[in-house]
Order: C-alpha cells, then sequence, then structure tokens
C-alpha cells in the first residue's frame, strides 16, 4: 500500500515533503508493468482518504504516517440529495456529449451510483481540472459538500 499525494507545484522535478499536499488517498498497487523506455506504469485502486504527517526525509522516499479520514455518514435520503444526485448525472451526460474526453464507462459507473460521496470522487477523478479542484474535493470528507463542490 502506498500514500498517493498530489504535488503543490507540478514544476518542481524532485519534490520534498514541503512541496506536497498534506491530504491524499491511500491505494493499493495491483499491477506494475515496466515500459521499454524506462518508464513505469502502475494500476493502483484508492481505497481511503488519508491525512499525512511527513517524517523527515529518509533518502531516496518520502516517509509518512498516514492518518486514514473515515467518510461522514448520510442518515437519511432528501429529496435535495435526490435531486442533487440526478443533477448532477445529467450535468455529466452534458459535459460527455459535448465532446469533452470522458470514456462511456464513467459515465455507465456514474448512472448506476446512487452514493453521492462515491459519485462526486468518480466526475472529480475523471474531469480535466486543474490539480487544485480535485485535491478540493479530496480533502472535503462529508460526501454531499463534495458532490456540490
Amino acid at each position: 500500500m502506498v500514500l498517493l499525494a498530489s504535488q503543490i507545484d507540478q514544476e518542481v522535478e524532485e519534490p520534498a515533503t514541503a512541496d506536497l499536499h498534506a491530504f491524499g488517498t491511500v491505494a493499493l498497487i495491483m499491477r506494475m508493468l515496466k515500459l521499454p523506455d524506462g518508464r513505469v506504469r502502475i494500476l493502483v485502486q484508492g481505497f481511503a482518504r488519508a491525512r499525512a504527517e511527513y517524517l523527515p526525509n529518509s533518502g531516496t522516499f518520502i516517509e509518512a504516517r498516514v492518518f486514514p479520514e473515515r467518510e461522514e455518514e448520510i442518515h437519511s435520503e432528501s429529496l435535495e440529495l435526490e435531486a442533487l444526485v440526478r443533477s448532477i448525472k445529467s450535468l455529466l451526460e452534458r459535459v460527455i456529449t459535448l465532446g469533452k474526453n470522458i470514456s462511456q464507462d464513467v459515465a455507465v459507473i456514474a448512472e448506476n451510483l446512487d452514493e453521492p460521496g462515491r459519485l462526486a470522487d468518480l466526475i472529480a477523478s475523471n474531469l480535466d481540472l486543474r490539480i487544485e479542484d480535485p485535491q478540493q474535493v479530496l480533502e472535503l470528507i462529508d460526501p454531499v459538500e463534495r458532490l456540490r463542490h
């Protein structure tokens, strides 16, 4: 398992702890593929939001204490929440029909999601946004607030 954290400044070639966001995603490495040009492609599955306390630099990699953040539970399905979910799904369909580069698979998955937090995460991770925008969504623990954002 690894913590995936985005860089604050994408131009920094060798990021240090001060160059990384303190909020990221705990992920499991599912598959690793070494490409002919020396690069490595890694398939991961994220499963928890987490806050990191970075430890002093220990050499070739960055270490951190990781504190998973539990998502707030939704205790009641309101008409407002149901309308918000429908509205977001409709907006996603419009974005796709306008020719944005979003896989049709994402649309199918979104159509079958009713959990506001998972829907927000799916959309934020598949839209072509500046890194700050999905980072803000990631840092919101309340699933309804994430969807509104």
